[in-house]
Protein backbone atom coordinates (compact mmCIF):
# COMPACT_ATOMS: atom_id res chain seq x y z
CA UNK A 1 0.00 0.00 0.00
CA UNK A 2 1.63 3.63 -1.24
CA UNK A 3 0.05 6.78 -0.08
CA UNK A 4 0.85 9.69 -1.77
CA UNK A 5 0.41 13.59 -1.20
CA UNK A 6 1.08 16.48 -2.59
CA UNK A 7 1.88 20.37 -1.60
CA UNK A 8 -1.45 21.49 -1.27
CA UNK A 9 -2.37 18.71 1.21
CA UNK A 10 -4.43 16.30 -1.25
CA UNK A 11 -3.04 12.69 -1.01
CA UNK A 12 -4.05 9.18 -2.69
CA UNK A 13 -3.53 5.81 -2.02
CA UNK A 14 -2.45 2.58 -4.32
CA UNK A 15 -2.30 -0.50 -3.14
CA UNK A 16 -1.54 -3.78 -4.74
CA UNK A 17 -3.00 -6.91 -4.84
CA UNK A 18 -2.75 -9.75 -1.99
CA UNK A 19 0.71 -11.96 -1.81
CA UNK A 20 2.27 -14.48 0.43
CA UNK A 21 5.54 -13.53 1.43
CA UNK A 22 7.47 -16.99 0.88
CA UNK A 23 8.34 -18.67 3.75
CA UNK A 24 12.37 -19.47 4.64
CA UNK A 25 11.07 -22.36 6.84
CA UNK A 26 10.47 -26.41 4.75
CA UNK A 27 7.15 -27.39 5.90
CA UNK A 28 6.62 -29.52 8.76
CA UNK A 29 6.83 -33.42 9.56
CA UNK A 30 4.27 -35.53 8.92
CA UNK A 31 3.05 -39.06 9.47
CA UNK A 32 2.47 -41.47 6.72
CA UNK A 33 -0.03 -44.34 7.60
CA UNK A 34 0.07 -47.68 4.98
CA UNK A 35 -3.49 -48.89 4.20
CA UNK A 36 -5.12 -51.66 2.82
CA UNK A 37 -6.53 -51.00 -1.03
CA UNK A 38 -9.41 -53.47 -0.39
CA UNK A 39 -10.24 -51.15 3.07
CA UNK A 40 -9.03 -47.93 2.27
CA UNK A 41 -10.65 -44.46 3.89
CA UNK A 42 -9.68 -41.76 5.84
CA UNK A 43 -10.08 -43.17 8.95
CA UNK A 44 -8.12 -46.81 8.58
CA UNK A 45 -6.22 -47.87 11.07
CA UNK A 46 -2.37 -48.74 9.94
CA UNK A 47 -1.36 -52.20 8.28
CA UNK A 48 1.81 -54.21 7.72
CA UNK A 49 0.07 -56.25 5.71
CA UNK A 50 -2.07 -57.01 2.73
CA UNK A 51 -2.95 -58.81 -0.02
CA UNK A 52 -3.55 -56.69 -3.41
CA UNK A 53 -0.59 -56.48 -5.72
CA UNK A 54 0.75 -53.71 -7.98
CA UNK A 55 -0.86 -51.66 -5.56
CA UNK A 56 -0.25 -49.38 -2.47
CA UNK A 57 -2.00 -46.79 -0.53
CA UNK A 58 -1.16 -44.63 2.03
CA UNK A 59 -2.96 -41.24 4.19
CA UNK A 60 -0.98 -38.59 5.74
CA UNK A 61 -1.27 -36.07 8.50
CA UNK A 62 1.30 -33.24 9.95
CA UNK A 63 3.32 -31.21 7.18
CA UNK A 64 2.36 -27.65 8.95
CA UNK A 65 3.13 -24.79 6.55
CA UNK A 66 2.04 -21.40 6.12
CA UNK A 67 1.47 -21.77 2.91
CA UNK A 68 0.22 -23.35 -0.27
CA UNK A 69 2.82 -26.16 -0.64
CA UNK A 70 2.50 -29.39 -3.68
CA UNK A 71 2.69 -33.31 -2.86
CA UNK A 72 4.69 -36.04 -4.39
CA UNK A 73 4.04 -39.65 -3.50
CA UNK A 74 6.79 -42.26 -4.10
CA UNK A 75 7.40 -46.37 -3.45
CA UNK A 76 10.81 -47.45 -2.13
CA UNK A 77 12.57 -50.61 -0.24
CA UNK A 78 14.79 -48.26 2.37
CA UNK A 79 15.39 -44.77 3.85
CA UNK A 80 13.84 -41.52 1.96
CA UNK A 81 14.54 -43.92 -1.39
CA UNK A 82 11.99 -43.50 -3.30
CA UNK A 83 13.86 -46.73 -5.28
CA UNK A 84 11.03 -48.65 -6.96
CA UNK A 85 8.33 -46.18 -8.07
CA UNK A 86 10.16 -42.31 -8.51
CA UNK A 87 8.04 -39.06 -6.56
CA UNK A 88 4.74 -38.18 -8.40
CA UNK A 89 2.77 -35.78 -8.38
CA UNK A 90 -0.74 -36.01 -6.02
CA UNK A 91 -3.65 -34.06 -6.72
CA UNK A 92 -3.88 -31.32 -4.93
CA UNK A 93 -6.21 -30.94 -1.74
CA UNK A 94 -6.30 -34.61 -0.92
CA UNK A 95 -4.16 -36.38 2.44
CA UNK A 96 -4.90 -40.18 0.99
CA UNK A 97 -3.50 -41.58 -2.34
CA UNK A 98 -2.89 -44.51 -3.73
CA UNK A 99 -0.07 -45.92 -6.51
CA UNK A 100 -0.43 -48.51 -8.87
CA UNK A 101 2.08 -50.08 -11.00
CA UNK A 102 3.57 -53.85 -12.02
CA UNK A 103 7.17 -52.82 -9.77
CA UNK A 104 4.96 -53.15 -6.49
CA UNK A 105 5.43 -56.84 -6.28
CA UNK A 106 4.76 -59.26 -3.39
CA UNK A 107 6.73 -60.58 -0.83
CA UNK A 108 8.88 -57.65 -0.71
CA UNK A 109 9.28 -55.08 2.30
CA UNK A 110 7.99 -51.50 0.81
CA UNK A 111 7.71 -47.81 2.29
CA UNK A 112 5.19 -45.42 1.08
CA UNK A 113 7.33 -42.30 0.72
CA UNK A 114 5.79 -38.40 0.74
CA UNK A 115 7.60 -35.51 -0.42
CA UNK A 116 6.17 -32.05 0.31
CA UNK A 117 7.47 -29.09 -1.30
CA UNK A 118 7.15 -25.14 -0.44
CA UNK A 119 9.33 -22.40 -1.28
CA UNK A 120 11.51 -22.61 1.60
CA UNK A 121 12.35 -26.52 0.98
CA UNK A 122 10.80 -29.95 0.91
CA UNK A 123 10.71 -32.79 3.74
CA UNK A 124 9.95 -36.43 3.06
CA UNK A 125 7.95 -38.80 5.24
CA UNK A 126 8.35 -42.39 5.41
CA UNK A 127 5.60 -45.32 6.38
CA UNK A 128 6.94 -47.79 8.64
CA UNK A 129 6.59 -50.23 5.72
CA UNK A 130 4.79 -53.48 4.35
CA UNK A 131 4.51 -56.47 3.22
CA UNK A 132 2.27 -57.70 0.26
CA UNK A 133 1.30 -61.48 -0.28
CA UNK A 134 -0.14 -63.04 -3.09
CA UNK A 135 -3.22 -64.16 -1.93
CA UNK A 136 -3.65 -67.54 -4.49
CA UNK A 137 -0.71 -69.08 -3.70
CA UNK A 138 -1.16 -68.05 0.28
CA UNK A 139 -4.78 -70.06 -0.09
CA UNK A 140 -3.41 -72.47 -2.41
CA UNK A 141 -0.48 -73.64 -0.60
CA UNK A 142 -1.96 -74.14 3.03
CA UNK A 143 -2.08 -77.24 4.45
CA UNK A 144 -3.97 -77.75 8.23
CA UNK A 145 -3.38 -80.02 10.29
CA UNK A 146 -5.79 -81.44 12.84
CA UNK A 147 -3.48 -82.67 15.97
CA UNK A 148 -0.28 -81.11 16.84
CA UNK A 149 2.20 -80.18 14.89
CA UNK A 150 4.38 -83.29 14.48
CA UNK A 151 7.91 -81.55 13.75
CA UNK A 152 7.97 -78.97 16.71
CA UNK A 153 8.54 -81.26 19.43
CA UNK A 154 11.37 -82.65 21.39
CA UNK A 155 11.47 -85.84 19.03
CA UNK A 156 13.78 -88.62 19.52
CA UNK A 157 17.04 -88.66 17.63
CA UNK A 158 18.88 -91.65 15.99
CA UNK A 159 22.26 -90.85 14.49
CA UNK A 160 22.04 -92.60 10.69
CA UNK A 161 25.21 -94.01 9.15
CA UNK A 162 25.95 -94.95 5.70
CA UNK A 163 28.23 -97.88 6.85
CA UNK A 164 25.02 -99.49 8.72
CA UNK A 165 22.08 -100.60 7.69
CA UNK A 166 20.05 -102.11 10.28
CA UNK A 167 18.80 -99.95 13.71
CA UNK A 168 17.09 -101.27 16.73
CA UNK A 169 14.73 -98.32 18.15
CA UNK A 170 16.48 -97.74 21.19
CA UNK A 171 14.14 -95.45 22.65
CA UNK A 172 10.59 -97.58 23.28
CA UNK A 173 7.62 -96.44 21.28
CA UNK A 174 4.22 -96.96 21.61
CA UNK A 175 2.74 -100.09 19.83
CA UNK A 176 -0.11 -98.91 17.61
CA UNK A 177 0.77 -95.23 17.89
CA UNK A 178 2.21 -93.53 14.53
CA UNK A 179 5.53 -91.82 14.75
CA UNK A 180 7.24 -89.68 12.22
CA UNK A 181 10.43 -90.03 11.02
CA UNK A 182 12.34 -86.71 9.30
CA UNK A 183 15.43 -85.17 8.65
CA UNK A 184 15.61 -81.10 9.29
CA UNK A 185 17.56 -80.13 6.16
CA UNK A 186 15.99 -82.73 3.68
CA UNK A 187 13.54 -84.44 2.20
CA UNK A 188 13.81 -87.99 3.90
CA UNK A 189 12.17 -89.69 0.97
CA UNK A 190 14.78 -88.70 -1.54
CA UNK A 191 17.64 -89.00 0.90
CA UNK A 192 17.16 -92.48 2.88
CA UNK A 193 15.41 -96.10 1.94
CA UNK A 194 13.36 -97.01 4.94
CA UNK A 195 11.92 -100.26 5.39
CA UNK A 196 10.53 -102.74 8.49
CA UNK A 197 9.38 -105.65 9.03
CA UNK A 198 8.11 -104.68 13.23
CA UNK A 199 5.40 -102.24 11.57
CA UNK A 200 3.78 -100.35 9.28
CA UNK A 201 5.54 -97.84 7.06
CA UNK A 202 3.96 -95.07 5.27
CA UNK A 203 4.96 -91.99 3.04
CA UNK A 204 3.95 -89.07 4.01
CA UNK A 205 4.89 -85.36 3.13
CA UNK A 206 8.08 -84.98 3.17
CA UNK A 207 8.80 -87.64 5.87
CA UNK A 208 7.92 -91.57 6.57
CA UNK A 209 5.08 -92.70 8.86
CA UNK A 210 6.03 -96.10 11.25
CA UNK A 211 2.81 -97.35 13.30
CA UNK A 212 4.91 -100.28 15.18
CA UNK A 213 3.95 -103.41 16.44
CA UNK A 214 7.07 -103.91 19.11
CA UNK A 215 8.10 -101.05 21.22
CA UNK A 216 11.71 -101.31 19.84
CA UNK A 217 11.30 -101.79 16.28
CA UNK A 218 14.17 -102.38 13.81
CA UNK A 219 14.43 -100.56 10.69
CA UNK A 220 16.10 -100.88 7.46
CA UNK A 221 17.94 -98.33 6.15
CA UNK A 222 19.96 -97.62 2.87
CA UNK A 223 21.63 -94.08 1.81
CA UNK A 224 20.28 -92.75 -1.66
CA UNK A 225 21.39 -89.27 -2.26
CA UNK A 226 22.38 -88.37 0.84
CA UNK A 227 25.66 -86.38 0.79
CA UNK A 228 26.92 -87.07 3.69
CA UNK A 229 28.19 -89.88 5.72
CA UNK A 230 25.85 -90.12 8.31
CA UNK A 231 22.31 -88.09 9.43
CA UNK A 232 19.84 -87.37 12.62
CA UNK A 233 17.02 -89.22 12.06
CA UNK A 234 14.19 -87.27 14.29
CA UNK A 235 11.30 -89.79 15.65
CA UNK A 236 8.21 -88.28 16.56
CA UNK A 237 5.06 -88.85 18.05
CA UNK A 238 2.27 -87.85 15.03
CA UNK A 239 -1.19 -88.95 15.65
CA UNK A 240 -3.46 -89.48 12.54
CA UNK A 241 -5.44 -86.25 11.32
CA UNK A 242 -8.30 -87.78 9.93
CA UNK A 243 -9.67 -89.61 13.25
CA UNK A 244 -8.94 -87.91 16.53
CA UNK A 245 -10.19 -89.13 20.34
CA UNK A 246 -12.82 -88.03 21.78
CA UNK A 247 -12.25 -85.12 23.55
CA UNK A 248 -13.34 -80.82 24.05
CA UNK A 249 -9.87 -79.88 23.14
CA UNK A 250 -8.92 -79.80 19.47
CA UNK A 251 -4.95 -78.99 18.34
CA UNK A 252 -4.75 -77.31 14.86
CA UNK A 253 -1.57 -76.68 12.74
CA UNK A 254 -1.09 -75.43 9.34
CA UNK A 255 1.71 -74.16 7.40
CA UNK A 256 2.16 -72.50 4.32
CA UNK A 257 4.85 -72.88 1.80
CA UNK A 258 7.57 -70.08 2.66
CA UNK A 259 5.75 -68.45 5.29
CA UNK A 260 6.85 -69.15 8.78
CA UNK A 261 5.64 -67.65 12.27
CA UNK A 262 7.66 -63.75 11.67
CA UNK A 263 5.53 -63.42 8.55
CA UNK A 264 3.01 -60.52 11.12
CA UNK A 265 0.00 -62.61 9.18
CA UNK A 266 -2.79 -63.79 11.73
CA UNK A 267 -5.18 -66.72 11.37
CA UNK A 268 -8.47 -66.98 12.23
CA UNK A 269 -9.87 -70.71 13.29
CA UNK A 270 -13.26 -72.74 13.22
CA UNK A 271 -14.80 -75.89 13.49
CA UNK A 272 -17.68 -77.06 11.12
CA UNK A 273 -19.86 -79.72 10.70
CA UNK A 274 -19.95 -81.47 7.08
CA UNK A 275 -23.13 -82.23 6.19
CA UNK A 276 -23.86 -85.93 4.94
CA UNK A 277 -25.30 -84.00 1.52
CA UNK A 278 -23.76 -80.88 0.33
CA UNK A 279 -19.86 -80.42 1.09
CA UNK A 280 -20.33 -77.11 0.53
CA UNK A 281 -22.61 -76.11 2.94
CA UNK A 282 -21.17 -76.22 6.41
CA UNK A 283 -22.54 -75.67 9.68
CA UNK A 284 -19.94 -74.14 11.71
CA UNK A 285 -20.10 -75.76 15.56
CA UNK A 286 -17.30 -73.15 16.48
CA UNK A 287 -17.37 -69.94 15.02
CA UNK A 288 -14.20 -68.28 13.80
CA UNK A 289 -11.90 -67.15 16.64
CA UNK A 290 -10.23 -64.09 17.39
CA UNK A 291 -6.78 -63.96 15.08
CA UNK A 292 -3.78 -65.14 16.06
CA UNK A 293 -0.41 -64.46 15.35
CA UNK A 294 1.14 -68.15 15.76
CA UNK A 295 0.69 -71.20 12.87
CA UNK A 296 -0.79 -73.79 15.63
CA UNK A 297 -3.85 -72.90 18.09
CA UNK A 298 -5.94 -75.16 20.91
CA UNK A 299 -9.51 -75.22 20.56
CA UNK A 300 -11.65 -75.33 24.11
CA UNK A 301 -15.08 -76.45 24.49
CA UNK A 302 -15.50 -77.81 21.08
CA UNK A 303 -18.15 -80.16 21.37
CA UNK A 304 -17.96 -82.90 18.62
CA UNK A 305 -19.79 -86.20 18.53
CA UNK A 306 -19.52 -89.98 17.42
CA UNK A 307 -20.12 -90.80 13.67
CA UNK A 308 -20.21 -87.28 12.22
CA UNK A 309 -17.59 -85.58 9.42
CA UNK A 310 -15.76 -82.56 11.03
CA UNK A 311 -13.74 -80.08 9.30
CA UNK A 312 -11.50 -77.34 10.68
CA UNK A 313 -11.12 -74.00 8.74
CA UNK A 314 -8.24 -71.32 8.62
CA UNK A 315 -8.38 -67.66 7.56
CA UNK A 316 -4.97 -65.82 6.63
CA UNK A 317 -5.89 -62.28 7.89
CA UNK A 318 -4.17 -58.74 8.30
CA UNK A 319 -5.33 -56.54 10.88
CA UNK A 320 -7.72 -54.95 8.32
CA UNK A 321 -9.63 -57.94 7.19
CA UNK A 322 -9.43 -61.91 6.61
CA UNK A 323 -8.82 -63.73 3.18
CA UNK A 324 -12.12 -66.68 2.56
CA UNK A 325 -11.43 -69.66 4.84
CA UNK A 326 -9.41 -72.90 3.73
CA UNK A 327 -10.60 -76.11 5.22
CA UNK A 328 -8.76 -79.07 6.25
CA UNK A 329 -9.45 -82.79 5.25
CA UNK A 330 -12.47 -84.20 6.65
CA UNK A 331 -11.82 -85.92 10.08
CA UNK A 332 -13.93 -87.80 12.40
CA UNK A 333 -13.81 -88.36 16.31
CA UNK A 334 -12.38 -92.08 17.44
CA UNK A 335 -14.97 -94.62 19.35
CA UNK A 336 -14.87 -96.12 22.80
CA UNK A 337 -11.77 -98.29 22.85
CA UNK A 338 -12.75 -101.47 20.85
CA UNK A 339 -13.63 -104.90 22.11
CA UNK A 340 -13.68 -107.80 20.26
CA UNK A 341 -16.87 -110.24 20.31
CA UNK A 342 -17.97 -113.53 19.02
CA UNK A 343 -14.57 -114.90 19.25
CA UNK A 344 -14.80 -118.30 18.41
CA UNK A 345 -12.38 -121.12 17.77
CA UNK A 346 -11.81 -124.62 16.30
CA UNK A 347 -9.21 -126.65 16.90
CA UNK A 348 -8.63 -129.62 14.70
CA UNK A 349 -5.78 -132.37 13.60
CA UNK A 350 -3.84 -131.51 10.85
CA UNK A 351 -2.64 -135.00 9.38
CA UNK A 352 -0.20 -133.53 6.90
CA UNK A 353 1.77 -131.53 9.25
CA UNK A 354 1.07 -133.73 12.20
CA UNK A 355 0.36 -130.92 14.31
CA UNK A 356 -2.83 -129.10 15.96
CA UNK A 357 -4.46 -126.64 13.76
CA UNK A 358 -6.42 -123.56 15.39
CA UNK A 359 -9.04 -121.67 13.74
CA UNK A 360 -10.25 -118.61 15.94
CA UNK A 361 -12.16 -115.76 13.70
CA UNK A 362 -13.97 -112.82 15.68
CA UNK A 363 -15.96 -109.27 14.93
CA UNK A 364 -15.86 -105.94 16.65
CA UNK A 365 -18.49 -104.47 18.62
CA UNK A 366 -18.15 -101.33 16.71
CA UNK A 367 -18.26 -101.47 12.52
CA UNK A 368 -17.32 -97.89 12.69
CA UNK A 369 -13.59 -98.80 14.19
CA UNK A 370 -10.75 -99.41 11.54
CA UNK A 371 -8.33 -100.95 13.31
CA UNK A 372 -4.29 -100.43 12.13
CA UNK A 373 -3.51 -104.06 12.97
CA UNK A 374 -4.78 -106.69 15.07
CA UNK A 375 -2.08 -108.97 17.53
CA UNK A 376 -2.95 -112.14 18.29
CA UNK A 377 -1.28 -115.13 20.42
CA UNK A 378 -1.78 -118.25 22.18
CA UNK A 379 -1.73 -118.50 26.21
CA UNK A 380 -2.76 -120.79 29.15
CA UNK A 381 -4.28 -118.71 31.05
CA UNK A 382 -7.13 -115.94 30.67
CA UNK A 383 -4.35 -112.86 31.82
CA UNK A 384 -2.06 -113.67 28.88
CA UNK A 385 0.83 -113.92 31.65
CA UNK A 386 1.61 -117.68 30.23
CA UNK A 387 1.96 -117.45 26.33
CA UNK A 388 2.33 -120.26 24.11
CA UNK A 389 3.74 -117.91 21.42
CA UNK A 390 5.01 -114.04 20.82
CA UNK A 391 2.23 -111.87 19.78
CA UNK A 392 1.98 -111.74 16.05
CA UNK A 393 0.48 -109.27 13.97
CA UNK A 394 -2.58 -109.32 11.41
CA UNK A 395 -2.83 -106.09 9.09
CA UNK A 396 -6.31 -105.32 8.61
CA UNK A 397 -7.05 -104.43 5.55
CA UNK A 398 -4.49 -107.25 3.97
CA UNK A 399 -5.78 -108.43 0.66
CA UNK A 400 -5.39 -112.14 2.65
CA UNK A 401 -6.15 -111.69 5.93
CA UNK A 402 -5.15 -115.55 7.20
CA UNK A 403 -2.02 -115.95 9.42
CA UNK A 404 -0.60 -119.12 9.87
CA UNK A 405 2.40 -119.71 12.30
CA UNK A 406 4.07 -123.12 12.41
CA UNK A 407 6.00 -124.30 15.29
CA UNK A 408 6.76 -128.00 16.63
CA UNK A 409 3.56 -127.90 18.44
CA UNK A 410 1.09 -126.09 16.76
CA UNK A 411 -0.17 -124.08 13.83
CA UNK A 412 -2.09 -121.10 14.13
CA UNK A 413 -4.72 -119.56 11.41
CA UNK A 414 -6.87 -116.46 11.74
CA UNK A 415 -9.42 -115.01 10.15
Amino acid sequence: MVHVYNNAGHSATAMTSEFVVPSIYPPGHGIIVDLDPENADVFSDDVDIHFTENVMCARWTGFSHTEHVSFEAGIGTIGESDNILAFGNVQKGTNMYCLNSKSIIANAQLVFLVRVNGTGGSNIAVSNGLRIYNKDILQKSMKIRVGRDCFHFQPVIMTISNTQTKYEMTHSLIIGQRYSLYLDDYDIRNVLNIGTNDGLLDSGDQCYFLTPFTENPYLNVTFVNATKSSLRLKVNQCPRDDIIQMTNLIDLSWKIDSIDSDSRLQYSVAIAEVPNVNLKVLNHIMPFQTPVWTMSTTLHNVEIKEQKEYVACVKVCSNSRCLDFIQSKPFTVELSVPHAMGLSAVLKTNEIYGCLELKVSWDLMNDDFKPAFYQWTLSRDEEGNDQLLKWENVIANASNNKVCSLNPKHQILFK
